[in-house]
């Protein structure tokens, strides 16, 4: 006999009614979850005072909701929390997200009021309207909204299957490509924030929440602009900032004229205003934003195949002190058809995220349609002026000691503070792997794969002894920094240099002293990802402020930066000749012994990993790159074909005294 743990009630007529269940298992995705094992689970962890999981009707089918109440309260990346339960629990049974509360509601015998507890969440999520299921749902959504929604989705996800209930995390989406949702939603008059997406997730919830898009007055754009601290590290390690760009080549349509390319371009400088701005100071590392001055455009006869760089794109780099942060250069054929245009910009002003606003505009701008052409600017949602204000004044409401000390614990013992200027210049590779290779990094979700290849980046180091046999590796990481303030911000459209920088640090030796394996550096890497504050952007903000904390002097030796996927094939007008890449022919530094940023890159062909790897050769030579490339594609290929179940492998979980175990992560109970 085998009991269901179904709970029935027997009619007099000898029928049965299904009424619940006598345990708590609930069906997701065709799995059947004990919710007590995801709450054991949640509550193993240390940092987990009291935990919850809740069954939530998000669709065709149910998604788990976690709700927690982290020791003291502390900022924990839950995200962070979740990759975790990923090494120890069927993929159906992690929760979709993670909900921080001060305080679970408890009943009179002090079990958790999941009722109260529903309702708590139907309120945080505004959730009140919400319907029961996914027929209810579309039937109360905006019909016309939700089918603009559905169409930005195909168009940012590449997917066609895309419905008014299909998740946005479920269906590849992170917060990259968030904010790129974010921008083709407003080109089309629908204002939603990255917050939005990634919280309501769905077509038919977002049309609840859509909302007129609102932009900054052009007064605004206009001014003095303090630099965020990832620029002012920048200038501290440099001498001087000329040559710091990047480049990009683009193949025009046929049919354009020079004065359709000189109008595209005199649009963009006018929809962002940053582009015209000038160097005011260079400690602390200030611009000035003003009216457009004249267009940096020269052009002339191609001089070689088309992707070589016109010498106007390579003699007299950039400097910030002596005029322009852009440059552009138009080459022609004999009959003065526009070809190709190179366009060059100071890093002061741009971003990852940036440039594939301005390749945006630019694609729409040398179109076809010359009305596009005209006008003096398009939306930009917030002026990086105002952000980048409102980024250090954000620092007067934060515990500034508390969180400088939880910075500084999580520095490795023993490491020498470096810095300074430094002089010499970085070597550059790009290797590409084929689609079997990228295979493990494309199928996975972008939290996921930035796992795995930073574990597989800290286990090469290890191995390698590089930069040197410490036990606990200190690795800068990079992210693009857009969620950096609380509130509803709309930064989407907003060109800048918004990245944010700090250090993790990473145990990636065994108590003997030999290198750990990649699965057990992974377990450390989520843990120590998970151990952060959740605002990452305080640790540039104290080291690079007026009163830049000494405590954080320590410069990591080596950087890792995961660029998520970036997608080749969005264009509809222009070609990509070369694609957006640092000019490390123009003076370029070495900021690190070894760098090395990673990037799935979507074609139509398919997608592919691209890895840039750059190097200080007075430290580190190219055979040792050579050496590291292959421990990395090892370790990586270890890690992809490990499964991810506790069952199956020798995972590491924190076991012992509470305090003790919060101290290893780098935190407290004050």
């Amino acid at each position: 006999m085998y009991g269901t743990g179904d709970l029935v009630r027997l009619q007099r007529d000898g029928g049965l009614v299904h009424v619940g269940r006598i345990d708590q298992q609930v069906k997701v995705r065709g799995n059947r979850i004990e919710l007590t094992e995801v709450v054991t689970s949640l509550e193993s962890l240390p940092y987990v005072e009291v935990a919850a999981v809740l069954p939530i009707d998000e669709g065709p089918s149910l998604a788990l909701v976690g709700f927690v109440k982290y020791v003291d309260n502390l900022p924990i990346d839950s995200d962070a929390v979740l990759a975790r339960l990923r090494d120890e629990l069927p993929a159906a049974a992690v929760p979709h997200r993670l909900v921080a509360l001060d305080s679970l509601p408890m009943t009179i015998n002090q079990k958790v009021d999941t009722k109260a507890l529903r309702a708590m969440y139907a309120r945080l999520t505004h959730r009140e309207d919400a319907p029961a299921d996914p027929g209810t749902e579309a039937a109360q959504s905006d019909d016309d909204v939700t089918d603009r929604i559905v169409a930005a989705y195909r168009q940012v996800l590449r997917r066609a299957d895309v419905e008014p209930t299909t998740d946005f995390v479920t269906a590849g989406g992170d917060s990259i490509s968030a904010v790129s949702l974010v921008a083709h939603l407003r080109a089309d008059g629908i204002y939603l924030s990255p917050h939005d997406i990634l919280s309501r997730r769905t077509p038919s919830r977002l049309s609840l929440l859509a909302r007129a898009a609102q932009d900054d007055d052009p007064a605004t754009h206009r001014g003095r602009i303090t630099l965020p601290p990832v620029a002012q590290w920048y200038a501290s390690q440099v001498d001087g900032t000329v040559g710091f760009t990047h480049s990009v080549a683009l193949g025009l349509p046929t049919g354009l004229t020079i004065r359709d390319v000189e109008a595209a371009l005199h649009h963009l400088a006018a929809t962002h205003p940053i582009l015209s701005a000038r160097l005011a100071s260079e400690s602390p590392v200030v611009l000035q934003v003003g009216e457009p001055g004249p267009l940096p455009l020269t052009r002339g006869l191609p001089v070689g195949p088309p992707d070589a760089k016109p010498s106007a794109c390579l003699e007299n780099p950039l400097d910030p002190a002596a005029g322009a942060l852009w440059r552009t250069h138009l080459v022609h054929d004999d009959q003065e058809r526009p070809q190709v245009l190179w366009i060059q910009v100071h890093h002061y002003v741009v971003d990852g995220v940036s440039w594939r606003i301005l390749l945006g505009d630019l694609d729409r701008l040398l179109g076809p349609n010359p009305a596009v052409r005209t006008g003096k600017g398009g939306p930009t949602g917030v002026s990086f002026r105002r952000w980048s204000s409102l980024l250090w004044q954000s620092l007067d409401s934060e515990p500034r000691d508390r969180i400088a000390a939880r910075w500084a614990r999580l520095m490795p013992a023993g490491e020498d503070a470096q810095g300074g200027p430094r002089s010499r210049v970085a070597t550059l590779r790009t290797s590409w792997w084929d689609a079997a290779a990228s295979a493990p990094v494309v199928a996975t979700d972008a939290t996921t794969a930035e796992h795995l290849l930073l574990a597989a980046f800290a286990t090469a180091l290890a191995q390698r002894g590089l930069p040197d046999a410490r036990d606990t590796l200190l690795i800068r990481l990079e992210g693009h920094g857009r969620d950096s303030l609380p509130g509803d911000l709309d930064v989407a459209r907003t060109v800048g240099w918004f990245t944010v920088e700090h250090p993790v640090a990473i145990p990636v030796r065994s108590p003997t002293g030999v290198p750990a394996s990649a699965l057990e550096i992974l377990d450390r890497t989520r843990d120590a990802l998970a151990a952060l504050p959740s605002r990452r952007a305080t640790y540039g903000l104290l080291r690079w402020g007026p009163d830049g904390d000494p405590t954080l002097a320590t410069e990591p030796r080596v950087a890792f930066n995961f660029l998520g996927r970036l997608d080749h094939a969005d264009a509809e007008h222009v070609t990509l000749v070369q694609d957006v890449r640092p000019d490390r022919e123009a003076h370029a530094p070495a900021l690190h012994n070894v760098a090395l940023t990673a990037a799935v890159i979507v074609t139509p062909e398919g997608s592919q990993v691209r890895l840039d790897w750059e190097w200080d050769t007075s430290v580190v030579s190219s055979s040792e790159i050579d050496c590291l490339e292959v421990s990395f594609a090892t370790a990586l290929a270890n890690l992809a074909g490990t499964p991810t179940t506790a069952s199956t492998g020798p995972l590491r979980s924190w076991r012992g005294d509470i305090a003790g175990a919060l101290t290893e992560l780098g935190l407290d109970l004050d």
